[in-house]
Formats: C-alpha cells, structure tokens, sequence
C-alpha cells in the first residue's frame, strides 16, 4: 500500500516576497501615522499647557475613579484668574481640608463640618475668584448658625456635584443641603468629558430611563503628572521663565500623547463615535437628580434646597427643572430658591449685571452675588422650616440680615 504525503503549497519566492514587502509596507504605514499622532498630540498639550492663562497651583485636583476628579484633601494652594499671570491681585488662595473640602485660610477647626450645611455644585458654588469664607455656603451657613461644608468643585456637572456628596453624606450627616443650580449644568451632565483630557461621570439613557456611568477611563496619569505641568509651564509663567518646548517637556508630555493613542484605539472610543447621543431629556435629567438628593436627605433627616443662579441678566430656571418641581410642590424635604429675581431688581441690563455681580473677566459670581445666593437661602430655608416644622422646632436660628449684608 502506498503512503502518499498532504500536498504542500508551491509557493514561489517572489510571491513570498512580495507578501513580506506589503505586510512591511502597512507596518511602516502604521508607525509612521502612530508616530504623527503622538508628535501631534504632544504639541497640543504643550500648546494647551502653555497658553492657558487661569489655573491652579498646589496639586488642588486629584483622580477620582467613580466622579472622574475632586478636590485632595488637605491642600494650600492658589487659583490663577484671567490675567493673574500678570496681576498678581487677581490670585486666590485656595486651602482644603482633610475630606478636600473648600475651607477659609483661618478656619482653625476646619474638619469639624458635620451636623450643618452642605452646599454642593461647581465653580459659583466653589467659590471661583473669591476668599473661601465670602461664597454663598460661608454666608448662608453662617445666616443659619450651622457649620459649612463647601463641596463645590470647579468644572463640576449635575451629576458630579450630587456623586461627591453621596460620597460623604454618611459623615456629613447635614441638616440642609443646597445644590446651587445653573441651566449650564444640564449639558455637562450629558458630556463623557469636561475637557481635552479629562473625564467625568455623565448621565445617559437606557430603556428610555435616565443611567449613570462611571467615567470612561480615568484621569490617574494627568493627575499624577499635575505636580511637573505646574512647575513647567504654571510657575513657569508666575516667574516669567520661558515655555520654550525642550526634551524635559517631551518626556512630561509623552505618556500623556501615549495614553491618548491607546484610549483612541480602545474599542469603547470607536463604539462612541458611531453611538447617537443620548435622548436625555432636560426634565428626565432634572427629576433624576432631585430624586437622587431627596433620598440621600431622607438618609439623615435632612431637607433639600435647589438654588438657582443666573449666568446672565434676565436668564430663567429650565423648563425641565421647573415642570420636576412643580411635581414636588408641598414637599417636605425639597424647597426650590431662585435668586435671580433679587439680583434683577437692582440692575437694569446685562452690562451693569456683570458690572454688579460678576468678577471682572471672568463671568464667575463675585463676593456680592455670593451673598444674595446666601442670604436668599436663609430667608428660603427660614420661610420653610416655619411652613413644614413649626416655629418652635426650627433647627435654624433667625439671621441678622443686617449682619450678612456687611
């Protein structure tokens, strides 16, 4: 019986040749355009670092992997403002405490902040371009003789803003919490990133109901890498050295190009590019986070203020917020402060708006809006203890308004 052998393929050398020479060819065609990519995306961030003209100083920012990013604890820094690279009024100093809470500079207990009010939200709630102890938490607290928790972070959402506190609610334990509301916010919510490099909680859609997902991919590396961007191009420019771009800058600058060609090559990110955008309804947005902080209120005994601030003269609450409370009206842990109407009433446009309210340059609100959004919710949370606690259970002393004012 004969043994025959699998036939082999007869493969000539210049077809073998040529097999090589064009899985070369793509190779090459790959590292070059890998390599244009990374040369790209490190000037950009050199560009990005270099031409910024507000900033932080002092490692204020830290990763968080379920919000995306926080205030570190235990911190004494300063926040540039537009132009403070040149004027040197325009730096705040900016200190925290042991839970990366926004705290005055004299604060001598400043970790003794349970018990009291807890005022989440983003930059006007932070305190943007004004002393710690002048922001609308520092002035309502103080109306209402409670301490101040001041969980306000600068670029924060929504929903960043209510994730932080349920982070803390089971120490914080407050007695008010206020969630100071801007129409802006209900954008951010829905955005997987609040800049060119860093990613944030958001809100998206499932089933036609409203589902938080985690940040797309965390922001470890950027913050690690926080303490040489500073030295290299922040204090650079305090101290008017050049930002020429050299090889110390290309080392900082390269795992970050790194991590962006990976994160773009990530399955999740070409999913993203062809997914629709969520069809997240500014009112399923608004009901969401009421509901979120109503329940965590209900936690602790704990009643719920949505105080509204205006970007502009003129500007009104979202619809969608507005139909969310409507719904809850008669509730007794959620009452809605709006204090546009009291900052309407003593300008006549925009331009004396900004001139009265606003820091100049920057658009943030200035220690005098502060106060009105401070004042405004005393005199709400006054007004609402008496309706749905009776005047003799009032956990919350009656303000010297006359006091607040100075």
């Amino acid at each position: 019986m004969l043994q025959t052998s699998s036939p082999r393929p007869n493969v000539r050398p210049a077809t073998r040749r040529r097999a090589v020479a064009l899985v070369s060819l793509y190779l090459g065609a790959g590292l070059v355009a890998a390599g244009l990519f990374l040369a790209y995306r490190v000037y950009v961030h050199h560009a990005t670092f270099a031409a910024r003209e507000f900033f932080f100083l002092g490692g204020i920012h830290a990763a968080d992997d379920d919000i995306g990013f926080r205030l570190a604890p235990n911190r004494n820094g300063i926040a540039v403002l537009q132009d403070g690279v040149r004027e040197p009024a325009r730096r705040i100093a900016v200190r925290t405490n042991s839970s990366g809470f926004r705290v005055s500079l004299s604060d001598e207990n400043p970790d003794e902040v349970s018990g009291g009010l807890a005022g989440i939200g983003c930059s006007c709630t932070f305190g943007h371009g004004v002393a710690a102890e002048s922001t609308w938490v520092e002035v309502a607290a103080t109306g209402l003789g409670l301490a101040a928790a001041n969980l306000g972070v600068c670029a924060y959402s929504a929903v960043s803003s209510v994730e932080l506190l349920r982070q803390h609610i089971d120490t914080l334990r407050p007695q008010l919490i206020v969630y100071a509301y801007g129409n802006f916010h209900l954008e951010r919510s829905r955005q997987p990133r609040t800049d060119i490099t860093v990613y944030q909680t958001y809100l998206t859609t499932r089933a036609a109901q409203p589902q938080r997902l985690r940040p797309q991919f965390n922001n470890r590396l950027i913050f690690a890498l926080s303490p040489r961007i500073e030295a290299e191009y922040y204090t650079a420019k305090l101290e008017n050295r050049s930002l020429r771009f050299d090889l110390d800058k290309l080392g900082l600058l390269l795992p970050l190009a790194l991590q962006d060609l990976q994160r773009t090559l990530h399955p999740a990110t070409v999913r993203a590019r062809f997914a629709p955008p969520p069809a997240l309804s500014d009112t399923a947005l608004a009901r969401w986070v009421t509901s979120e902080l109503v329940a965590m209120a209900q936690t602790c005994g704990a009643h719920v203020a949505i105080l509204f601030f205006p970007a502009f003269h003129g500007e009104q609450p979202s619809p969608g917020l507005m139909h969310v409370l409507g719904t809850l009206a008669g509730a007794e842990e959620l009452f809605f402060v709006d204090v546009g109407p009291r900052l309407f009433a003593q300008v006549l446009d925009q331009q004396e708006y900004s001139a009265h309210f606003q820091i100049p340059r920057d658009g943030h609100p200035n220690a005098a809006m502060h106060r009105e959004m401070g004042v405004a919710v005393v005199e709400a949370a006054l007004a609402h203890a008496h309706t749905h606690l009776g005047a003799g259970a009032q956990r919350a002393r009656a303000p010297d308004l006359d006091e607040i004012e100075q």
